[in-house]
């Protein structure tokens, strides 16, 4: 830029009765108001992707729960609780029976009490920050993910082995 055209500008600037502070001011407010429109346009394009991204990883891990893929479906669930996609399926349910993919069945109360029929004495479970279930019995502790409303995983912490969950439905 020249000298003349610089001295034009700086003129202009100074004879326009905006105080050089004034602009200092304006500045943050626009600022906000641009951040803020940002904001709520990238929530408008994103949430439906987010949303369709969490039904994705529910359906996965439902896919790999019921092909027996455990592990997948634990890293799957994993996931979902990393990126804070808390499901009404990882609640636990209460008073409900429950297939024990390896044998027997295991009964969860309302209560917090626990029993599966191979066990001698009563357990507990206590719901977890995740959604999952900490299951304790005097074979050691476990951890439940339910998948949906009808199967889960179970996983020992002692002996690091899985076994799928169905709910016993009355009739």
């Amino acid at each position: 830029m020249n000298v003349a055209a610089l001295a034009t500008t700086a003129a202009l600037l100074f004879f326009s009765g905006i105080p050089a502070h004034s602009e200092e001011v304006e500045v943050p407010q626009r600022l906000q108001v641009l951040l803020d429109s940002y904001e709520r346009e990238k929530e408008r394009v994103l949430k439906p992707l987010e949303r369709k991204l969490d039904t994705a990883l529910v359906d996965l891990r439902d896919q790999f729960t019921k092909a027996g893929r455990l592990q997948d479906a634990l890293a799957v669930n994993n996931l979902i609780s990393s990126r804070g996609a808390e499901h009404e399926a990882n609640k636990p349910p209460e008073d409900t029976r429950w297939r024990w993919g390896s044998g027997g069945e295991l009964m969860l109360k309302g209560d917090g009490t626990a029993k599966h029929t191979s066990w001698d004495k009563w357990g507990t479970w206590n719901r977890q920050k995740d959604g999952a279930i900490l299951l304790t019995s005097q074979y050691g502790d476990s951890t439940i993910r339910f998948t949906d409303e009808n199967t889960g995983v179970v996983s020992s912490h002692k002996s690091g082995g899985s076994t799928a969950l169905t709910k016993v439905v009355e009739d």
